[in-house]
């Protein structure tokens, strides 16, 4: 039953080797305005049907869908078991993950752990496994009503989205940002503070998590920074991919230029995984309580999440990993390798191949 920066400069080295899997589950067409989806085989095999229990996950806005779609296909077994997935933001799942009188078993999360997230763990005594399970790409979408918003530049990502000196942003028109663009006002949507996606895009456009201009629309739920959009043709938001590939008659994406003279890139399965769509890709995790994995329906969901995770992960609009960095999941869920080999801050000279080879740290 179902109820309902790290790595800027290295990212695309480890999301290379996601090319040739992604490429077999997802083909852009030649003018990148439709994308064909093969859905990918489920593997059941391991689920008991006779499971009773519930399990809490929640988290990451983004790693929903994944989750969603695990819980929906395991219940399609285990029909005893109750799923609740939420979608309360990176930082609000790693709030509640850590108490242990919320009794969240699973936290979905759009970046690795933090320090201070880390810490509560530590001081609460809740010992945990970091899974990777996909890629996402952050998506800047306008409305497909939009005639002149093509591509944008960093730069001019950075100055639009700056905040001025009361927090509002310096910018209050397109003609603002580029010449020849429309003396329109500027109409900006995006995640709210508690989101991993807010943090990431923060670090990729202005270097700082938490800096951004506060008059924009922030909304936890992505339907409704895509509703906003696609309604205001001088609108720009940014979502996440999986939400962006099902609206592309209502939404176009932005293709990225790193500067000036740059050929813009759009986002695409072949451009994320082969590390093109720079700095706006990024890897999806899963936190596992180690004490929750101790029952019986917890330890059966997460085996089946990771063991189907390329599928899932690929079924829901995002891209699959590696087949080898999959092994290396499975292999440290089997062994209970507790902790994260982040530690609580971004290791920017390693690649996602790499981190799986070193061990994980519980402090």
């Amino acid at each position: 039953m179902v109820c309902h920066r790290w790595g800027m400069a290295v990212l695309g080295l480890f999301l290379a080797s996601a090319a040739l899997l992604a490429g077999g589950c997802t083909r852009a067409s030649s003018n990148s305005e439709e994308v064909e989806t093969r859905q990918l085989a489920i593997d059941y095999s391991g689920i008991k049907p006779d499971l009773t229990g519930k399990i809490q996950v929640d988290g990451s806005s983004t790693v929903y869908k994944i989750s969603q779609l695990a819980a929906e296909e395991f219940a399609s077994v285990a029909k005893n078991v109750e799923v609740s997935v939420g979608y309360v933001g990176t930082g609000g799942g790693f709030k509640s993950f850590p108490d242990p009188a919320k009794q969240l078993d699973i936290c979905d999360a759009s970046r690795p752990i933090q320090q201070n997230e880390l810490d509560q763990c530590v001081k609460n005594g809740v010992k945990f496994l970091e899974l990777p399970i996909g890629i996402d790409a952050i998506t800047i979408v306008v409305s497909s009503k939009n005639d002149f918003l093509r591509d944008i530049t960093l730069a001019e990502l950075q100055k639009l989205w700056a905040p001025g000196a009361n927090g509002n942003g310096e910018v209050t028109k397109w003609s603002q940002v580029r010449q020849g663009w429309p003396d329109q006002a500027v109409s900006l949507f995006g995640a709210d503070s508690a989101s991993g996606t807010f943090e990431y895009f923060n670090e990729a456009v202005q270097h700082d998590k938490k800096k951004t201009r506060s008059d924009y629309t922030a909304n936890p739920n992505d339907n409704i920074l895509i509703q906003g959009v696609e309604r205001n043709q001088f609108a720009l938001g940014y979502i996440p991919y999986a939400y962006y590939v099902p609206r592309k008659k209502s939404l176009r994406a932005v293709k990225i230029k790193l500067k000036d003279g740059d050929e813009g890139i759009e986002p695409t399965a072949q451009t994320i995984a082969g590390g093109g769509y720079h700095p706006f890709a990024r890897p999806l995790f899963i936190y596992v309580n180690l004490k929750s994995l101790q029952r019986p329906e917890v330890e059966a969901f997460t085996r089946f999440y990771v063991e189907n995770a390329a599928a899932i992960a690929a079924n829901a609009g995002y891209i699959a990993l590696d087949d080898s960095i999959y092994s290396k999941v499975r292999e440290r869920l089997m062994k209970r390798e507790l902790g994260t080999a982040f530690g609580g801050m971004l290791k920017e000279d390693m690649n996602l191949t790499t981190i799986m080879d070193v061990p994980v740290m519980y402090p």
